[in-house]
């Protein structure tokens, strides 16, 4: 019963264990995707320095595929992130069918479809000394398979970067014209309310000011109401000397 318990035990660790490590492969995965659609540049440009990095991924170079896609990316003047990016296609989980497709493609080019080839090649030294130990016979054809592989991935590749770039950008520049636009609105909206305000405490003043000057003519027209004019007083003794006649 002991035994069995720690089969048990064992095995439902060891599924654990693989499950944990396949959804930190597609965290990685979605964090490189999400990596490659934010990258700053023109769409061309990060669709291109992915197609390098694709391609040199694709080249029996282990272990320089980093350093190769950013000189090239750098020469071309295409964006070295998107080239260090597109490297990881070839990763522990791509890898193992990636290389047994080039070693598969090469010997069906070459005609050395029978030859023997290690069946399983991990992605390290040992790995490589692997590789290249069975025989100088499988380098030309494993080679002749990269570069052919490489040739149909690199622009299928660049094809759905650059359509997933267009289509990711037009997206964002979708939500983030909306909020701009939802932005503007509130401010438009708060501007007629103040303006509503001022129009309206102007509109009071203003009929004030005709109030006030209305009650100060009524004030003076009821000042001067019930006065005559003077009249103009003649001089009696200019009158007089005009009656004696002397």
């Amino acid at each position: 019963m002991t035994e069995e318990k720690k089969t048990d035990d064992s095995n439902a660790a060891g599924e654990h264990g693989s499950s944990r490590s396949i959804l930190d492969l597609r965290g990685r995965l979605n964090d490189s995707y999400l990596a490659l659609m934010n990258t700053p540049g023109k769409i061309n440009d990060v669709a291109f320095g992915f197609a390098i990095g694709v391609w040199v991924s694709f080249t029996p170079l282990f272990g320089l595929h980093t350093a190769l896609a950013f000189l090239i990316a750098t020469a071309f003047r295409k964006s070295t992130a998107a080239a260090i990016i597109g490297t990881l296609v070839l990763n522990p989980l791509t890898g193992p069918f990636i290389v047994a497709a080039e070693m598969e493609l090469g010997l069906f080019l070459t005609g050395r479809g029978d030859a023997a080839w290690p069946a399983r090649i991990s992605l390290n030294l040992e790995g490589l000394r692997a590789l290249y130990g069975v025989g100088a016979e499988l380098i030309i054809p494993f080679t002749l398979g990269c570069l052919a592989l490489g040739l149909v991935a690199t622009p299928a590749c660049y094809y759905l970067v650059f359509r997933s770039l267009v289509s990711y950008r037009r997206r964002l520049y979708g939500k983030v014209k909306s909020r701009i636009e939802s932005t503007v609105k509130k401010e438009v909206e708060v501007l007629k309310k103040a303006g509503a305000k001022t129009g309206e405490g102007a509109r009071k003043g203003a009929q004030s000011f005709k109030e006030l000057q209305k009650r100060r003519k009524e004030r003076a027209i009821k000042a001067t109401k019930g006065v005559t004019p003077r009249t103009r007083v003649t001089n009696p003794a200019s009158s007089r000397g005009g009656g004696d006649g002397r």
